[in-house]
């Protein structure tokens, strides 16, 4: 026999086998034409190299998404790990053989099961299963994704903001911690720390080159006024300088005297604005948000009534972390 398919339906099951155990065990039943004997002949492990079937890819041509993965998936020089069972419950006529999977692949394999993923974090079942074939041959010892079956709800904006969560940022983050890929189960930082600024005063803002094409969140300050303001910005440094402009006569904050900000990665872009909504939201707890309705008395307005001689910037922050990258325990 030359070669054999095995097929993995992206149930929980499914990703269990994939994610959880990197491993996939190919029953007798499918293999029981393959000269066993041969191949436990020449050792426990034999390497079977990765690759993918060109109709596969041109079957996906259309999505830029998934055809940037399977390209680079297929640009990798990855191997399947197949190992023969000598244990005493088995012998050459009642056989399975194990199949390991390494990580880097399974990195590939994450994003394109992105769909059940989000519907098992959600607990809701899948409106179409997702599968994946692969193809052995034991004789080039290599091994095909031969059929890809994948749900792309693409018109659903929930799907989307999920997707780029389970992408970009982990499968724990999306409550899916048993699925994670090695390092991967970490919770992420949106801040790139080596590129958060203190804050400077609005004439550096001009020569500020470091920030003039990238993207992040910021904070202005009027010292006159003793007024403060939280904003994005694709490009951070042409951003302030349009509340300088101040065109429509409107802008919130013309003549701030100070500014700061965070640079975010790349990667989060898309959720730029959720963390701007954050940051609203947490400074406007503390300060005074005089549009605020639900958030509002602010901690500064509180202190004003405990004590008019309280200055916000006397309290101290006692927790003794500067911040978290866990998960907080149930």
């Amino acid at each position: 026999m030359k070669s054999f398919k095995v097929k993995i339906v992206m149930d929980g099951k499914g990703l269990k086998t994939l994610f959880l155990h990197k491993i996939f065990t190919i029953p007798k039943e499918i293999h029981k034409n393959w000269d066993y004997k041969k191949f436990a002949n020449k050792g426990l492990v034999i390497k079977f190299k990765l690759g993918i079937d060109q109709s596969v890819i041109k079957n996906f041509s259309q999505d830029q998404d998934i055809f940037s993965v399977l390209n680079e998936l297929q640009d990798q020089e990855s191997f399947f790990t197949i190992q023969n069972n000598r244990g005493l419950r088995y012998d050459e006529t009642n056989q399975y053989i194990k199949c390991v999977i390494p990580e880097e692949v399974l990195k590939y394999f994450k994003q394109l099961f992105v769909s059940t993923i989000v519907y098992q974090a959600e607990k809701m079942k899948i409106p179409n299963f997702e599968k994946i074939e692969f193809e052995f041959n034991a004789q080039s010892h290599t091994v095909n994704i031969s059929n890809l079956s994948l749900y792309r709800p693409n018109g659903n904006p929930y799907y989307k903001y999920a997707k780029n969560a389970a992408l970009s940022l982990s499968v724990e983050a999306i409550g899916l911690q048993q699925f994670s890929i090695g390092e991967s189960n970490k919770i992420k930082n949106f801040y790139d720390f080596s590129k958060m600024s203190q804050w400077k005063e609005r004439e550096k803002l001009y020569k500020d080159d470091a920030i003039a094409d990238k993207a992040g969140i910021y904070m202005l300050y009027d010292c006159k006024k003793n007024n403060f303001y939280v904003g994005k910005a694709v490009k951070l440094r042409e951003r302030m300088l349009q509340h300088e402009k101040n065109v429509n006569g409107n802008d919130p904050i013309p003549e701030f005297t100070h500014y700061r900000y965070t640079v975010i990665s790349y990667e989060y872009y898309e959720f730029l604005y959720l963390i701007e909504n954050a940051a609203i939201h947490d400074i406007g707890w503390i300060l005074n948000m005089p549009t605020a309705k639900r958030i509002t008395p602010s901690l500064s307005k509180k202190l004003k009534g405990i004590n008019s001689n309280t200055m916000i910037d006397d309290c101290t922050m006692v927790n003794s972390l500067e911040y978290q990258t866990k998960q907080q325990k149930k």
